[in-house]
């Protein structure tokens, strides 16, 4: 049965059950000889018809969530609450007398008569302030409520629960003046008999009580009757309200009693939650403890209010200094009073299963049986009374509900010591005796006997060995025969760093001294105490060099590795740290990289996971930060570079390039292209590419290609959209811009099309132009369209010019056509100049014709002028040329003038004729005035090539 229903809950405690006045039990039987009974717990009768009355079954168990009975022969509910109990809610509109209420008690028809009392005293003035009160409480403990579960992170299904009945009750508040005097009556009686919202549950805040059989009565008396309460007001809301027996004419009574009820079980079924803590806290005892689950253990007196002391007589063996990991267990039991008490409790909990969180329930469940383990937490334990003088120890915890313990005597020389210690459970009271044993082998490993350059100290051994075949002295440090710490120093001379007195060592006089030049190198080791030949890992190294930077590597922790056919310890990089000058110095660069990975091949590596640059002043100048490691085919991990930065020296950034997700090329090598392309000139955006998605070489590589790219400094930007990829013929792939469009800070924009790619014959991409277009706000523009592509001899793509446009800020243009395209001789194409025309707004200012192209010596097609005709007002100039004269080299042709007019309207008035063509010194054509007809006055004038008259019939 689910619990959190739209209808639910009044908190009504067993306590306020029943009563309405006399004193007494009504009880009925099921006849001469039933073992059943069945018996009414109020207060006193007769009874009130607004009081919820307990009826109690005895010699029975009921097996169903409600029984349906006849009062006065009328149908009614009795519903159960907890084991045992039926409520009754009886009908607002009960006569006051006797009446008969029969019901089917699995099978056996129980019969219980009692007496009623008319309720007195109806004043609507007191009645309806008493209800508004009432529920205006409600109303604000639900807006409580529902700040409270959203703080709790609870299911807004649970939330909207509340605000229903939060709701309902104002609606019942505005439209409460509608019920009448007798209703209003009802609810006020209803609500003082049944809600008693302000009392509390005892105990339920206090202090946790000593563990005693006292307390433990106590505890299971405070949730048994808020189990009641709770499964009270779970009937009533889900059974009794809804039944047809209950509801008043007006819905708004049901609707108000449900409402109150749904509210106030948000506030008691957390303290229904604490009173079952306090029953475990109270009612289970601790059995028995154990260090580590497989040690022997000493039973512990039962519940008592004192310190438990347990004597565990089992030696542990601790050696100098090393730590074991521990977790202290506590076995708790039930004695057997307590223990008769937890059927009950543990059916409280699974009958709350619906109001609990998952976690809560699972908790109560598993300690409500008679034992249970239950792990002390770490925080809440002190190591104490080391009897050993000269033994220190410490316990430290290592998580919740772990801690190690380490014990330690000042010696660096063989020795075992006998000793006993104290854990005490500050939060169960217990303090637990051990006896063990501590060891030491020393610090200095076998092979150092016959050494002379050898310090025993109590915390380590020093080790000083030379190095001939590297120049270098070899310094080690040991603890417990373990190598912990390695130098390697460059053998110098004493005019270099005495490394003696560098160690601390001149009162060890059986070492000399030892002059060095610098430091090579620094090694510090992890080491695997509990491992057999205790290995030593490195965890860090720093190499030193000479006028350049220092690096520094730090390790993973040791893990075990697969070496040909044996296992061994190592690490893993797990950071490297540049220096620009000596270390500890100013970071140049850090790299970071990944957790230990375990490859197919049983080895562990680990992966670049971040990778960042600084300036001298510590500023981020560079930052890379590298993919999820992903396993190659070759079963070995790699990671890719994913997103890249450069900062500037005040922290903005600079450049930004962000990757895919990345993938293995065919050869194993992980690979992410480009996707996005970004860097800036200060605030401003100056470069943006936009990549494809990856794509696949024919070796298997993955590239991507440009598919948009954004340029802008300072006066203009150019953005360029770029066609589909292409498969180049060396297996990579490209792509070409197919439109660019660029705009510039006075307003002006130029278009530049081009066609689609087109393959030339040796497999190159190429795509030629198709049109452009650009224009300024004063008005000037100039358009240009392209020939179809057109392929040359040589196998490469090109476009010629058909026509072209000009517009400009006087309202002049200027357009011009071209010939069809032409091939040139040596497979190129071009075209020629066809017509050339100018206005002036609507009217034509000239026009230019251009002969028949023709291709000189050289191959190459080209034009000049054929005609040309200028106008201004009423005037106007023709102008005619000689027919295509070739250069003498035949690079081109050309034309020269072979005659002028001159029009005033449509009357001839001058006319100048020229000379045929001829070559002149600089072997270029060239012509002159032969004569000029003046035909306005009549007469003429005649030139001789050198601009003399001939003829003058002017004078």
């Amino acid at each position: 049965m689910k619990w959190i229903h739209s209808f639910c809950i009044l908190a009504i405690f067993l306590s306020a059950c029943g009563g309405g006045g006399g004193g007494g039990d009504a009880a009925g039987s099921g006849g001469s000889g039933s073992a059943v009974s069945i018996r009414m717990e109020s207060d006193g009768l007769p009874v009130n018809a607004a009081a919820v009355q307990v009826l109690t079954v005895d010699g029975t168990t009921l097996k169903k969530e409600s029984y349906t009975g006849l009062l006065n022969g009328e149908e009614i509910i009795l519903a159960k609450t907890m084991p045992g109990n039926l409520l009754l809610m009886l009908p607002g509109d009960l006569p006051p007398g006797s009446h008969e209420l029969v019901v089917d008690i699995e099978g056996k028809k129980q019969t219980l008569h009692f007496e009623s009392t008319a309720s007195t005293g109806a004043n609507r003035q007191t009645d309806l302030p008493s209800v508004q009160q009432t529920l205006l409480d409600s109303i604000a403990d639900a807006d409580d409520a529902v700040a409270t579960l959203q703080t709790e992170g609870a299911l807004q299904e649970r939330i909207n629960e509340v605000i229903a009945h939060r709701d309902a009750l104002s609606m019942v508040l505005a439209e409460l003046d509608t019920l009448t005097d007798a209703e209003i009556f009802y609810l006020r009686q209803y609500f003082s008999f049944n809600l008693q919202t302000d009392t509390p549950l005892v105990g339920t805040s206090a202090a946790a009580t000593p563990r005693n059989w006292d307390a433990c009565v106590a505890s299971f008396k405070r949730q048994h009757l808020a189990l009641a309460g709770l499964m009270t007001a779970v009937v009533i809301g889900e059974v009794l309200v809804p039944a047809a027996k209950v509801a008043w004419a007006n819905p708004l009574v049901a609707v108000a009693i449900g409402g109150v009820a749904g509210v106030a079980v948000i506030k008691v079924w957390p303290k229904l939650m604490s009173s079952i803590d306090d029953f475990i806290a109270d009612c289970a005892s601790i059995n028995t403890t154990s260090l580590e689950q497989d040690l022997a253990v000493r039973s512990a007196s039962a519940v008592a209010p004192r310190t438990t002391s347990i004597i565990d007589d089992e030696r542990r063996e601790y050696e100098n200094d090393l730590a074991k990991r521990y977790r202290l267990v506590n076995e708790y039991r039930y004695e057997e009073q307590a223990a008769s008490l937890l059927p009950d409790t543990r059916s409280a909990v699974i009958r709350l299963s619906d109001f609990l969180p998952d976690e809560k329930e699972a908790f109560f469940l598993a300690r409500l049986v008679k034992d249970y383990s239950e792990e002390a937490p770490a925080a809440s334990l002190n190591l104490e009374q080391i009897s050993a003088p000269d033994v220190t120890g410490d316990l430290a915890p290592t998580g919740e509900n772990t801690f190690e313990l380490t014990f330690s005597k000042a010696t660096g020389t063989p020795f075992e010591n006998e000793f006993t210690f104290v854990i005490y459970d500050a939060t169960n009271d217990i303090a637990t005796r051990y006896t063990a044993r501590l060891w030491s082998d020393g610090h200095c490993p076998d092979y150092t006997i016959d050494l002379a350059n050898v310090v025993l100290t109590d915390d380590k051994c020093i080790v000083i060995q030379a190095r001939p075949e590297i120049d270098s002295l070899d310094y080690q440090e040991y603890q417990q025969q373990a190598l912990v710490m390695r130098e390697y120093y460059t053998v110098g001379n004493a005019a270099g760093i005495e490394l003696k007195s560098l160690k601390g060592l001149s009162d060890y006089d059986h070492i000399p001294e030892m002059w060095v030049e610098r430091i090579d190198a620094y090694y510090q080791y992890s080491v695997l105490w509990e491992e057999p030949g205790r290995p030593s890992v490195r965890a860090r190294n720093v190499l030193y060099s000479v006028g350049g930077s220092d690096l520094e590597y730090i390790y993973s922790a040791p893990i075990l590795q697969l070496r040909g056919n044996s296992l061994e310890w190592d690490s893993v990089l797990k950071e490297a740290i540049y220096y620009l000058n000596d270390s500890p110095g100013p970071v140049s660069a850090r790299e970071l990289y990944s957790d230990p990975l375990q490859n197919n091949d049983y080895t562990w590596s680990s992966v670049m996971r971040e990778q960042a640059w600084y300036d001298e002043l510590g500023n981020i100048r560079s930052r890379h930060v590298f993919s999820e490691p992903m396993k190659g085919p070759d079963g070995t991990w790699a990671s890719a570079e994913a997103e890249g930065y450069n900062y500037s020296e005040s922290g903005e950034i600079t450049l930004e390039v962000i990757y895919h997700v990345p993938a293995f090329s065919n050869d194993g090598v992980l690979q992410a292209p480009e996707s996005i392309y970004r860097d800036w000139d200060g605030d401003s955006l100056a470069n943006e590419i936009i990549f494809s998605l990856p794509l696949q070489t024919t070796a298997g590589d993955w590239q991507s290609v440009p598919e948009e790219r954004l340029y802008s400094v300072d006066g203009w930007a150019e953005l360029s959209y770029y066609s589909a990829p292409l498969l180049a013929t060396d297996g990579t792939w490209e792509s070409l811009v197919v439109r660019k469009e660029t705009t510039y800070d006075t307003g002006g924009t130029t278009v530049l099309i081009q066609s689609e790619p087109l393959q030339a014959t040796s497999g190159e991409w190429q795509s030629v132009m198709v049109s452009t277009s650009s224009s300024e706000p004063s008005g000037y523009s100039n358009d240009a369209v392209f020939s179809e592509p057109l392929q040359q001899s040589d196998g490469n793509w090109v476009s010629v010019m058909e026509s072209s446009s000009r517009t400009w800020d006087d309202g002049t243009s200027q357009s011009i056509t071209y010939t069809n395209p032409l091939q040139n001789d040596d497979g190129s194409w071009t075209s020629a100049l066809d017509e050339e025309r100018n206005y002036s707004g609507a009217t034509m200012t000239s026009i230019a014709t251009y002969a028949a192209p023709q291709k000189p010596s050289n191959g190459i097609w080209g034009t000049s002028y054929l005609a040309r005709t200028i106008w201004s007002g009423n005037s106007r100039t023709e102008l005619d040329y000689s027919s295509l004269l070739e250069a003498p080299d035949g690079s081109f042709v050309t034309s020269v003038l072979k005659a002028k007019r001159a029009y005033d309207g449509s009357t001839l008035q001058t006319e100048w004729l020229y000379a045929s063509p001829y070559l002149d010194e600089y072997d270029t054509w060239t012509t002159y005035i032969r004569r000029v007809n003046y035909h306005s006055r009549g007469c003429y004038t005649t030139y001789s090539q050198n601009g003399s008259i001939l003829t003058d019939t002017c004078q």
